[in-house]
């Protein structure tokens, strides 16, 4: 009878130790990816996300997790050097275009798609949030910041909140918060304004918010 009654427990300790391995393994996996394409932006998501989640699921000793796992991703990722200077500058002088093209339409934006054409350099923003705002004006960065706002909203309110949630939605609360987050971190490096993946994350929010207000109207 003791055998049998501890064998459940033992094999869910082994499904929990395979799935801690699982997810250990796509961390190392995702951080080598990271130091080799010499990604600064990728290593600023890459450590804001995993802080996040290291500190959601393990508190205080997801913080001590986090500050073994993170420095070497800090150390080696990202790049140095002469072409990191050339890109640092590079990036400014689009801000600087971004802010010309602000100013001379008036705030009304040059058009969408018309960034590169109008930049000195040939190049787009590099800057999700100048892009909209370069491109679309007042009117559509107000509208891209408000999209933003209400999706991050959406997981962070059923995170925090006391709603009657079904657990499986309770835990894609958190995960789809902190993919957020990291999407608004990485869009201020990269020009993904209109970018699909953004659009995916946002829409996983939206069927969040729907499959919430089914469970808990």
């Amino acid at each position: 009878d003791r055998n049998r009654s501890s064998s459940p427990h033992d094999a869910d300790m082994l499904g929990q130790f395979f799935r801690i391995l699982v997810v250990l393994g796509v961390i190392a996996t995702v951080g080598t990816m990271i130091v080799l394409s010499q990604s600064r932006m990728g290593v600023l998501v890459f450590l804001v996300v995993l802080s996040l989640a290291l500190l959601r699921r393990a508190g205080i000793w997801g913080v001590v997790l986090g500050c073994i796992l993170l420095p070497p991703v800090l150390m080696f990722g990202g790049r140095d050097g002469a072409d990191a200077d050339a890109s640092a500058n590079e990036r400014l002088d689009l801000v600087a275009d971004a802010l010309s093209m602000i100013r001379r339409s008036h705030g009304l934006g040059v058009g969408m798609g018309r960034f590169a054409a109008e930049s000195s350099s040939g190049l787009t923003a590099h800057n999700s949030y100048l892009l909209a705002a370069a491109e679309t004006g007042i009117v559509g960065i107000s509208l891209f910041t408000l999209m933003l706002y209400t999706g991050l909203k959406v997981p962070i309110c059923l995170w925090f909140g006391k709603h009657d949630l079904d657990p499986n939605l309770r835990r894609l609360s958190p995960a789809i918060a902190i993919a957020l987050v990291g999407a608004c971190v990485g869009i201020f490096f990269l020009s993904w304004a209109y970018k699909e993946v953004l659009y995916v994350l946002l829409g996983l929010s939206a069927a969040l918010h729907q499959a919430a207000r089914a469970d808990d109207p």
